[in-house]
């Protein structure tokens, strides 16, 4: 079983096409974009190398991303320089770089920690699905909840 010389020129050309095709590189590579949260280290929001620094969650690591000045005045200014936290996403300059760039505005915020007041000696507590209560005396019948003093 020959081939005619038409059909063995297809089939060089379609070897040919697919060998361009698949060696070219078809991956090409895309900046990253991240997201990011942290606790705030230190920013620098004036200048040219406008910046924050913060200690990131997920890796424990340090980092530092790069704003431009109008964000940084508009996401830094008036905030006090302790217990802050700022979160956001950012880009990378380029696919290999370790250089991060912010996309928006990052959000910054302050944490607050809210504790129950502790208990005293001579305080009553009791545990329990509340069933029916009267406001006026103050009283509640429990359900399958146990009381202790």
């Amino acid at each position: 079983m020959s081939l005619t010389l038409s059909k063995q020129l297809f089939l060089i050309c379609r070897f040919l096409w697919l060998f361009v095709l698949f060696s070219t590189m078809t991956s090409a590579k895309e900046r990253k974009v991240i997201r990011f949260s942290g606790e705030l280290i230190s920013w620098e929001s004036d200048g040219e190398n406008s910046h924050f620094r913060f200690l990131d969650s997920t890796s424990l690591r340090e980092r530092t991303i790069l704003c431009d000045p109008e964000t940084m005045s508009l996401s830094f200014s008036h905030k006090a320089k302790n217990n802050l936290y700022v979160e956001g996403k950012a880009t990378q300059n380029s696919p290999t770089s370790d250089q991060w760039f912010c996309v928006g505005k990052p959000h910054v915020f302050q944490k607050y920690q809210v504790t129950s007041p502790a208990k005293q000696a001579q305080t009553k507590t009791i545990q329990g699905q509340v069933v029916e209560a009267d406001p006026v005396a103050k009283l509640s019948t429990l359900c399958g909840g146990d009381g202790f003093i």
